[in-house]
């Protein structure tokens, strides 16, 4: 009998996990990764930075800026260096001021910060469930090894998984539970 999420893979008892003798159940995986995944909403990041990305080739580079009030109060310019140049009107002095800031040099630095935090986001993912696997194969030892009240104490939601391998090694090994 195995517990609802997870399964044993033999040889018991010590659970090394270069040796894969513990695993997660594959309903156990999805669940842990539509946990982590809770925080990445649609629009997808990824998409939505190659989406952005796009959007900027061919934009006017330099920086925006909205022009003075007084000499045309709804204009935006990008500075080229030697010489500025019309890039669009705001219909209010908010979107003006919105418009200049997100000008292709902030937005590409913004995406460029976005990527690589999310890349990190995913290494930590990956750092968090090796740990966690980590976690269960030293608990299923610790069980194993007599730690039982320890198990059932500090990690009561494995506690049917981890008797289900007890069983499953009794029946293999022909002892008695």
């Amino acid at each position: 009998m195995s517990g609802p999420n997870w399964r044993c893979i033999g040889p018991w008892p010590l659970c090394g996990h270069p040796r894969n003798t513990c695993t997660a159940s594959p309903a156990y995986q999805a669940a842990i990764k539509a946990k982590h995944a809770s925080s990445m909403t649609t629009p997808d990041i990824a998409d939505l930075c190659e989406r952005l990305r796009e959007a900027l080739e061919g934009v006017t580079p330099g920086t925006w800026y909205a022009t003075d009030p007084d000499d045309n109060p709804s204009a935006i310019k990008a500075d080229l260096g030697r010489c500025s140049v019309y890039v669009a009107d705001a219909m209010r002095p908010s979107d003006q001021a919105f418009i200049a800031c997100a000008n292709p040099e902030t937005l590409t630095v913004l995406l460029d910060t976005l990527e690589r935090q999310a890349a990190e986001i995913e290494r930590l993912r990956d750092k968090v469930e090796g740990l966690e696997s980590d976690l269960r194969c030293a608990v299923q030892v610790a069980y194993n090894r007599g730690a039982t009240l320890w198990a059932r104490l500090n990690y009561p939601d494995m506690i049917e998984w981890l008797e289900s391998c007890a069983e499953d090694r009794a029946a293999l090994t022909g002892e008695d539970t």
